[in-house]
């Protein structure tokens, strides 16, 4: 081997070494950034879905609350009307419909001050 041989080998080893390194080095590098993109990524996910969740529950407890209201209104005209037409005692009629209409008044905010 002549000299020039050995000093394109010594170069081409330096060269290979020194990219390996780069590559060696930038994956130690990257690894811990990953991880915390990747954790950083699952709690955004986590909290997207618990605030979709809280939506979604709001929105059920308004559909329930307006189903019950519903149906407490309609069983109250219906007592209402089996009194109008006598086949109901007041005290019946208003036994029945007390706590319905107190429930309804109690969703109405300030209903006292509007009453006095």
């Amino acid at each position: 081997m002549d000299i020039l041989e050995q000093k394109r080998r010594v170069i081409t080893t330096a060269i290979i070494a020194v990219v390996l390194t780069g590559i060696v080095i930038a994956a130690i590098v990257a690894t811990p950034l990953i991880n915390q993109l990747h954790s950083q990524a699952s709690r955004s996910a986590g909290n997207v879905a618990d605030a979709k969740t809280q939506n979604i529950q709001a929105i059920l407890d308004q559909h329930q609350d307006l189903a019950r209201q519903t149906a407490s209104r309609s069983e109250l005209a219906r007592v209402m009307s089996e009194y109008v037409n006598g086949n109901l005692a007041v005290g019946v009629a208003r036994t029945f419909s007390r706590p319905r209409l107190e429930d309804a008044a109690n969703i109405i905010d300030n209903l006292a001050a509007l009453i006095r």
